[in-house]
């Protein structure tokens, strides 16, 4: 289990990676960059992940589990579900 040093030093790297990503292509982002938007050292980064595509994956599976989570709780139906028949506030 994650200690909050931990999630906080992830939650951080994941916003900078998300910023940078609205200005640059993610192969052009370095560890460097987004450790400095981050205000990580480069060595906290690399404790975690080996690149900026293990973050971006690290990412895309809590989206994923999170988008999971609130289908398994929603009141919506199978057929609503799978047709995306949902109606967003």
């Amino acid at each position: 289990m994650e200690n909050q040093r931990i999630r906080v030093s992830k939650a951080m790297l994941k916003e900078a990676l998300l910023k940078l990503l609205q200005k640059e292509d993610l192969g052009r982002i370095t560890v460097a960059q987004l450790c400095d938007a981050a205000q990580i050292n480069r060595t906290t980064f690399y404790k975690y992940y080996g690149s900026t595509y293990d973050l971006l994956a690290e990412i895309e599976n809590d989206l994923f589990e999170e988008l999971k989570e609130t289908l398994n709780n929603s009141s919506l139906s199978e057929k609503d579900m799978l047709t995306c028949n949902i109606t967003f506030l």
